[in-house]
């Protein structure tokens, strides 16, 4: 960041770093040079010529050569993946029926990418004492991974993009600080992920609060006050409804490292969760942010099902008021999976509607203000959820990526100074950017590594279109690079969900 006191200061974004076996070269684009040399040093041992030239230039063209976004090699790799899923039957799934009076190992599947997450419900002293609800928090326990997720649901005041630069900048910073006290040695917590989900909602179904309510009222103020409801629904039929939620996950192999005074990894592992959500309610809440009360199982579950098939909503508003809710009985996580997923090369149908999602892979070149997102968040007409992946990096793991980096990049400008060669301007940008982050790493600021998603959703393949569209205008106009994740939709939907996975690994030094 940069920028004096009292006046708005601009962010930056460093830009991603590649890191392969022969510098930035993927492991398939060296695995078809390879082949494309080997085949032509065998054409010429046989004099082949100039036939033997044939596999060389082939090779080449797939190395280094791009479609639709995507390097050729990694797009045939897709393609290869993806023909081979189809080929086996597996781009589509279908919940089994099971018969009333099922024995308990008959219960209904999963989707494949929904395989080893279970939702569990734990207790926790502090919400009860905040929120007198006698429910337990949900968590997510994903024993692929060996991590457990908590959910939180967090609100603003709505007001972020009419302050001034300066006030919004402090809002950015109370954020960090929240953020920055995941930045520590030996951290259990290894993703902070950010859902924000907006959808269109008729303003009719929001508005019946601006209807009489007493048979006394006066004529001529029933009128006005009818005239008035009618006026908002020519003017403004439908109204964007904003959730964000934030997910907390937790890793059970680090926790394993700790005393667990006879305590299984699982059940020490929920009790560190529930501490680390409730330390980070205190900060978001230091930050000037509204924090309810961990999301419950049946809460988690009427989130996940809304956001994968948006028009039932409505009919998932009554869940909380069911007899199994009353009773205190937790769904499964079989309850929030889909009853069908039919997954194509560029999208995935999830029950009734369909998904897209890309990934971020170019952010703003040039410094930005904060308020540079108000355009993607304030885009309306769409059903569209914008997944934000946090790392916390530890202090001597960011240090000794700083210090190898920097190595690598003075190597590499004195190796091109010998040869002969200019130093670009992308290498002095970056090694600007490394004696930055070194610099904010001495302030005593965390460090985090970071990823994005954006996901869109639509009821018909044609509207989908239109929403992919519009979002990657959007997109470009903030300077954002996206990268749609073909043959990849479902794992993507899944990430955009509040469940602890994600398409993102950790890649910085442990």
């Amino acid at each position: 960041m940069s920028g004096a006191e009292g006046v708005a200061q601009r962010y930056r974004f460093p830009p991603l770093v590649r890191a392969g076996l022969f510098g930035s070269m993927h492991p398939t684009q060296i695995g078809v040079l390879l082949a494309g040399g080997g085949l032509t040093f065998i054409g010429l041992l046989f004099r082949l010529v100039p036939y033997a030239l044939i596999p060389v230039t082939a090779a080449a063209v797939v190395a280094f050569k791009r479609h639709r976004g995507w390097p050729l090699h990694e797009w045939l790799t897709m393609r290869g993946r993806w023909w081979r899923q189809r080929r086996r039957r597996r781009d589509r799934w279908l919940r089994p029926i099971p018969l009333i009076g099922a024995t308990p190992d008959q219960r209904p599947a999963i989707p494949p990418v929904m395989h080893g997450l279970a939702l569990v419900e734990t207790p926790a002293g502090w919400v009860r004492a905040i929120s007198g609800r006698f429910a337990g928090i949900g968590v997510v326990h994903d024993r692929v991974a060996h991590t457990i997720t908590g959910v939180l649901r967090v609100t603003g005041d709505g007001q972020f993009s009419l302050l001034a630069g300066a006030d919004q900048d402090h809002r950015v910073g109370g954020w960090g600080d929240a953020l920055s006290g995941f930045c520590r040695e030996n951290t259990p917590v290894t993703q902070i992920v950010w859902h924000e989900w907006a959808t269109t909602s008729p303003l009719g179904t929001d508005n019946q609060h601006l209807t009489p309510l007493h048979a006394d009222t006066p004529v001529e103020v029933t009128a006005a006050r009818a005239a008035y409801v009618e006026l908002i629904e020519r003017s403004a039929p439908k109204v964007t409804v904003h959730d964000t939620v934030v997910t907390i996950t937790v890793d059970l192999s680090v926790t394993a490292k700790r005393r667990l005074n006879g305590r299984s990894t699982l059940t020490a592992g929920l009790d560190i969760l529930v501490e680390e959500l409730r330390l980070f309610t205190h900060r978001l809440e230091a930050a000037g942010l509204t924090v309810d009360a961990p999301l419950t199982p049946a809460e988690i579950t009427r989130t996940v099902r809304s956001r994968s098939h948006p028009p039932a909503t409505g009919p998932l508003r009554v869940l909380h008021r069911t007899l199994a809710a009353a009773a205190g009985v937790a769904p499964s996580i079989t309850d929030a999976g889909p009853m069908a997923v039919i997954e194509e090369f560029d999208r995935v149908q999830i029950d009734g509607s369909w998904h897209r999602s890309w990934w971020v892979e170019g952010w703003p070149r040039l410094e930005v203000p904060a308020g540079w997102m108000d355009l993607l968040l304030t885009t309306t007409g769409m059903t569209r959820t914008y997944t934000i992946v946090f790392e916390p990096v530890a202090p001597s793991a960011a240090v000794r990526s700083i210090d190898e980096a920097a190595v690598a990049l003075e190597s590499a400008a004195n190796a091109k100074a010998k040869r002969g060669f200019r130093i670009r301007a992308a290498d002095r940008r970056a090694r600007d950017e490394i004696d930055r982050r070194e610099q904010e790493l001495v302030a005593g600021y965390g460090d985090l590594a970071y990823a994005g998603l954006i996901t869109i959703s639509a009821s018909t393949s044609p509207q989908l279109d239109d929403a992919a569209n519009d979002i990657e205008q959007c997109a470009a106009h903030a300077g954002l690079q996206l990268r749609a994740l073909e043959s990849r939709h479902a794992t993507a939907w899944l990430a955009s969900l509040p469940l602890g996975r994600n398409i993102t690994r950790r890649t910085h030094p442990q």
